[in-house]
């Protein structure tokens, strides 16, 4: 197959439907994932007072799903690239279902903790899989966009999932929330078996009648003729370092790009599940009520969602490293708002939008980002290295959130502080465009 003529028909032609599908199946994957890994947050008040468990040890529960992802994102995201997309999404999707209806039946906090890690485990590796799909069945034009509308999903799952457990947990208990979110998973493992496509770039990149078979088949229901994909006996490898897995992300051609985008995952997941982890916990500790507290990290999601579209809309207008700088900047002020709006319902909920618009859009500029400065042979592995790194800030963001708040920091004390971090990734976006090769990939 010829890699170079699957590119451009994916890169220059219109969104099909089946490349419109691919893009809703990811988005309802990302709801799930949302939906699944957010329900510790929104659960967080209801187990520490069922449990009597302290700021410490709750810190510990709430980061244990993230110490999944990060190990899911370093050690299972690698194996999309050697098996492809579809069967990796496919079987972490299957082990997050699992994982969540476990969680429901848990009888003390290190169970919980088992639990939330294995459903963190299966959504590390699906992330980084959804992201290299739709970046892979997008065209050009609309890759942004694609990806951010993808990552949406995970957004509105927090916000519908957030909806729910303020129901849930008032008329049933906490344990509902879990067995809804694994109830749900399942159902939609039903569906993406039957419907969800491999890559088409994926198939072109390898030999054997097997994926040229698949590739023809999928080019069938693009309603592409299959000699456009065909023609030509060259296979353009799209890696020119001679390395494959992570030794081509630290070769000399990708380091620079590389160390760039981990150290802004990293600390764009500090922040952002700081907030998601503590908001309603942190809230509820201040005498503001349990459907108040969870209703701020709705928010959060709600901006988040606006945020994502809006820097995938105008990205190509505007440039998307232009945006995400902007939004990173805007990320610092918002966040201190969150802390100084005391009891104000109002406020809490206008604050928590724009940290979340700006922090969530700041995470979907990276994700298209990704996609866009590494190529086909190692792009779920680049993501999901990136995504791992950024796993282990989302870690370390809750636990030392947890100590701060145990050492008596006040809510605008700990947001003060965390809202100084985003310049992090701002100076290291600021800094690849200054270095050599990376510069052409990190150009506005």
């Amino acid at each position: 197959m010829n890699t170079a003529n699957v590119r451009t028909i994916m890169d220059e032609g219109p969104m099909r439907p089946l490349q419109v599908l691919v893009v809703a199946l990811c988005f309802a994957l990302n709801f799930f994932d949302g939906f699944d890994i957010l329900a510790i947050s929104f659960t967080a008040p209801a187990i520490r007072d069922e449990w009597g468990l302290s700021p410490e040890t709750l810190g510990m529960l709430l980061s244990s799903s993230l110490a999944g992802m990060m190990l899911g994102s370093f050690l299972l995201a690698p194996l999309a690239d050697r098996f492809g997309r579809r069967p990796a999404i496919i079987g972490f999707l299957a082990l997050a279902s699992v994982g969540m209806l476990v969680t429901g039946l848990v009888d003390t906090v290190y169970q919980a903790m088992a639990a939330r890690f294995v459903t963190g485990l299966a959504i590390g590796g699906i992330l980084p899989s959804m992201n290299a799909l739709v970046a892979e069945y997008s065209n050009a034009r609309r890759r942004a966009f694609s990806i951010n509308v993808m990552h949406t999903g995970y957004t509105v799952g927090a916000v519908v999932g957030g909806i729910l457990a303020i129901f849930l947990i008032q008329e049933v208990g906490w344990r509902a929330v879990y067995f809804t979110g694994g109830a749900g998973s399942l159902l939609l493992l039903i569906v993406v078996v039957f419907t969800l496509p491999e890559s088409t770039r994926f198939l072109a990149m390898g030999g054997g009648s097997d994926r040229q078979e698949r590739l023809c088949a999928i080019l069938r229901r693009l309603g592409v003729p299959e000699d456009a994909a065909t023609a030509g006996e060259a296979h353009e490898p799209e890696s020119s370092t001679g390395a494959t897995g992570v030794r081509e992300l630290l070769s000399p051609r990708f380091l620079v790009t590389t160390l760039v985008m981990w150290t802004a995952f990293f600390v764009v997941y500090m922040v952002i599940y700081y907030l998601f982890s503590w908001l309603p916990a942190s809230l509820t500790a201040t005498g503001v009520e349990l459907a108040a507290g969870v209703s701020a990290t709705i928010f959060v999601s709600v901006g988040g969602t606006f945020g994502m579209l809006a820097i995938g809309y105008y990205s190509p207008r505007f440039g998307l490293v232009r945006l995400l700088k902007l939004a990173l900047g805007l990320s610092a002020p918002a966040i201190v708002l969150v802390g100084l709006m005391g009891s104000s319902f109002l406020g809490i909920a206008l604050a928590s939008m724009a940290a979340g618009a700006f922090l969530s859009g700041s995470i979907g500029g990276l994700y298209a980002l990704a996609a866009r400065v590494y190529p086909t042979s190692c792009r779920s592995t680049a993501t999901g290295w990136a995504i791992g790194v950024g796993r282990f800030g989302a870690i370390l963001g809750p636990i030392f959130a947890g100590y701060l708040y145990g050492a008596d920091w006040t809510n605008v004390m700990v947001m003060t502080a965390f809202a100084v971090v985003p310049f992090v990734a701002l100076a290291a976006l600021v800094l690849g465009q200054r270095q050599g090769e990376a510069a052409t990939r990190f150009a506005e």
